[in-house]
């Protein structure tokens, strides 16, 4: 089978668009209505909650729990209600938005921070939504900071300042959409630096259109597009450059609309993910690329676009209107930050963010685009690999979703069976995200090793455990059929292959395990305890465990095989979870798992 592969239950595909129009239809009688993302009103929301970290004197945002301002978090105030402005809110904040760019400008003309590219984009928007705001000596006063700009001496990833491009990364992302908008806007004269550094960004991106940074974490596949996607709205002038980009741009997005999970949400992988952030991003990307199909007069491929916008805005919507604001995919109490990367990610300025994202995402939004088409995740069948920089499987079965990771690189995450989203269920039932064994985020509890779903031995661990590179594993022997997805893994331990065959269907799932070196194998499952507010009921049964949680039960059984649960919480950064295992001396070991409504109601 090639590799990267895409298989659906019509056709084996040559491309991930050829998988989305083969997976993706008119949107079918009795298919839940998804109204339009609320961008604005959740963005104002934001940003009236940040109108209140913000420094009297000086004009900066103070992050609320760290009590100082961190990187990006005042340009990002400003880019949203910029943003907002120009979409006629929040026009009684003028001054308070002013006032934040001042400052902005003044890290800006003095190269004081070390992220000199994040400070452009943010502050074009409130530049432009005060044109009319401020006295025309300030005005000015802004634009010569902007026209000024050596973007070789102000950008921290340019060659003047890191020489190797390998270390330059997504910043450049950042750099091309903020350069993109001077351009538009007539402050710089840029289309050399515009042109050379998006010719070495179009390196950073795979054969599938995904783009690239160091680790290949997906979140930066999604903040990189997001950024380039901007920068290829805004440059309205032709290069050859830029013809290349808007078709990698498309291939990308083709790619994020079959890794959205039936809940709307994006993938775990890498650094940074499960932030709310994430879901906003890829809405903008989305909304630009739905324009650029309806030009085409392509109004299928645009309306799935922008339903997916809508669902992944729809997802992290009960986060944001939640008080407090949560920040990432939890309901632990802010102050404790559970979930955070523990060397940046704040709270302030990644909140912000969202609001940037969310504002931005308004402004490309074309509402005369219906929502007459469903999205793949929601009805198609099929399965789908990454390249091998980014080694995950995608299965999807008409709204049961699962996402496995194949290599161990870094430690943001743990190899194996590390989602499983069921349409309507809450996310983090049964999992969102691998529990990593050494925890690169913030955490109410310590680290206590790794855990996903998956296969092992007593004496050689879990899949979990296994030390893996790109393309050492990949899955074999897919079949995809009208009522199921099913594939097999063959890890390999020291003592020898341990395969897992997975079958997926809507709802359910069928495992079986199967050491090939002996008789002894076991099989973990995640169970939820809580999310950082609500708390799961773990029972018992004859051959497993079932799990209630929020009207929702999980249940795992396994005929013929041992069950126990092991004395230990991990955490992931969606909540704390206990381990079960079964095992078995027949060599094989059989499980069956469902996720369905119980109808209790909250647990």
């Amino acid at each position: 089978m090639p590799h990267p592969f895409f298989l659906s239950v019509r056709c084996e595909a040559a491309s991930p668009e050829a998988l989305v129009r083969a997976v993706t239809e008119p949107q079918r009688s009795g298919t839940p209505e998804v109204p339009e993302a609320p961008y604005l009103d959740l963005a104002e929301r934001i940003v009236r909650t940040a109108r209140s970290w913000q420094d009297h004197d000086s004009g900066r945002i103070i992050d609320p729990y760290v009590h100082r301002e961190t990187p990006t978090a005042t340009a990002r105030y400003v880019g949203a209600l910029g943003a907002l402005m120009l979409q006629g809110r929040c026009h009684g904040l003028a001054r308070s938005c002013a006032k934040a760019l001042d400052a902005v400008l003044e890290d800006l003309e003095s190269c004081a921070t070390n992220h000199g590219e994040f400070l452009v984009k943010e502050s074009l928007f409130a530049f432009t939504a005060l044109e009319k705001e401020v006295a025309p000596e300030r005005r000015r006063r802004w634009a010569h900071v902007f026209t000024s700009c050596d973007p070789e001496r102000a950008y921290a990833k340019s060659r003047t300042n890191t020489p190797d491009a390998e270390k330059r990364q997504n910043f450049v992302s950042f750099a091309l959409a903020g350069e993109a908008m001077k351009k538009h806007l007539h402050l710089a004269d840029n289309e050399t630096f515009f042109r050379s550094y998006l010719e070495e960004q179009l390196e950073r991106f795979d054969e599938l259109g995904m783009y690239r940074d160091p680790g290949a974490p997906m979140v930066y596949d999604i903040t990189a597009r997001m950024n380039l996607e901007l920068a290829a709205f805004y440059a309205d002038w032709h290069l050859p450059c830029l013809k290349e980009l808007r078709k990698k741009l498309r291939s990308g997005a083709m790619c994020a609309l079959l890794y959205q999970s039936p809940s709307g949400e994006m993938p775990f992988g890498g650094r940074s993910n499960q932030q709310n952030f994430v879901e906003a991003s890829f809405a903008l990307i989305c909304e630009a690329e739905a324009r650029r199909f309806k030009v085409e007069g392509d109004m299928l491929m645009a309306s799935v676009l922008r339903r997916a916008a809508a669902r992944a805005v729809h997802s992290v919507t009960p986060y944001l209107t939640s008080e407090p604001i949560h920040f990432n995919k939890n309901r632990f109490p802010p102050e404790t930050q559970h979930g955070r990367q523990l060397s940046y990610g704040y709270y302030g300025a990644y909140t912000l963010l969202i609001a940037s994202q969310l504002a931005a995402a308004g402004l490309l939004a074309d509402r005369t685009i219906p929502f007459t088409a469903t999205t793949p995740a929601e009805t198609g069948t099929f399965l789908w690999t990454t390249a091998d920089a980014f080694h995950k499987v995608f299965a999807n079965m008409q709204g049961s979703h699962l996402e496995m990771e194949l290599c161990s690189e870094g430690d943001h995450d743990a190899v194996g069976w590390g989602r499983w989203h069921v349409s309507g269920a809450p996310p983090e039932l049964p999992l969102s995200t691998p529990v990593p064994a050494r925890q690169t985020f913030v955490s109410v509890v310590p680290a206590s090793g790794s855990l996903t779903f998956g296969p092992g031995t007593a004496a050689e661990g879990f899949a979990s455990d296994l030390i893996l590179k790109p393309g050492e594993c990949r899955p074999r022997l897919a079949a995809v059929t009208e009522n199921s997805v099913e594939f097999v893994v063959d890890w390999p331990f020291p003592e020898g292959v341990v395969s897992e065959k997975i079958r997926l269907m809507p709802a359910s799932a069928e495992v079986e395990a199967v050491n090939h070196a002996g008789h002894d194998v076991r099989y973990r499952v995640p169970l939820l305890l809580t999310e950082g507010e609500s708390k799961s009921v773990v029972r018992e049964t004859e051959t497993g465990f079932e799990l209630l949680y929020k009207g929702w039960t999980f249940a795992v059984s396994g005929e013929g095989s041992a069950k126990s649960r092991e004395n230990r919480t991990a955490a992931n950064r969606n909540g704390l979870y206990a381990p079960a295992h079964f095992a078995s001396d027949a060599g094989v070991i059989k499980l069956r798992l469902a996720v369905k409504k119980s109808g209790s109601g909250k647990s």
